[in-house]
């Protein structure tokens, strides 16, 4: 029985071992579940604003506009970033999109709705110099009502594939944290001036022997 329960066991390490990773999703996967966000934000306008100086039709108005402007900040940013690691979508980590995301939404500058970074660490804290892993979005508050009905979060489809939560998410197993936003992750060279130098080094190459079998015809007798 031991070496059965062994047996067991082991299979199970490996069939976990074995399932597969998240996919991660495309520029165009990304756009079209953020844009498909806009029907979700205006369904909590209808729920939200009933007692509050925001009308539903303005606040659905500000709501296309948040997500016009977050679907634009992730096609104009993705694959520009430097992270190739296996967190990183489009060359960005979640505290970097999170950051595009609510740069976008404060630049339509609503009046319906707060517009601000989330973010929760996974399981209890560590012991002292034990990394813990993190993550961040966008949280929106419709109505300016900081109550759960009234909320939804934009990520970059890093946590579990999808873009649009709502609470409880991220789940007990998560718990909220109030940590600014880390350092940005810089943008990828470009690999433009590499090349360019590459050209010019050929361009100089080519003119010293250019100049040599010039000079080498002068030096034969006629």
């Amino acid at each position: 029985m031991p070496r059965l329960t062994g047996l067991i066991t082991l299979s199970l390490a490996i069939a976990l071992q074995a399932q597969p990773a998240l996919s991660k999703p495309t520029k165009e996967e990304g756009a079209r579940k953020l844009a498909a966000a806009a029907a979700v934000l205006k369904g909590l306008c209808d729920v939200c604003c009933e007692r509050t100086d925001c009308t539903p039709d303005v606040c659905k108005t500000e709501a296309q506009k948040i997500i016009d402007a977050v679907v634009a900040a992730w096609n104009v940013n993705y694959g520009k970033g430097s992270n190739e690691g296996r967190d990183g979508i489009g060359g960005y980590l979640c505290w970097d999109w999170a950051r595009f995301f609510r740069d976008a939404a404060l630049s339509t500058k609503p009046r319906c709705w707060i517009a601000e970074h989330g973010m929760a660490w996974e399981g209890a804290a560590p012991p002292p110099g034990v990394r813990r892993v993190c993550h961040y979005w966008l949280t929106l508050y419709a109505c300016n009502q900081r109550v759960d009905e009234c909320k939804v979060m934009l990520d970059d489809g890093w946590f579990d594939g999808d873009f649009v939560h709502r609470p409880p998410w991220p789940g007990a197993g998560w718990p909220l944290g109030t940590n600014p936003f880390p350092p940005q992750t810089p943008e990828k060279e470009s690999g433009i001036g590499d090349a360019a130098a590459v050209m010019i080094l050929v361009l100089v190459a080519l003119l010293l022997l250019l100049l040599r079998g010039s000079r080498w015809s002068k030096m034969q007798p006629a």
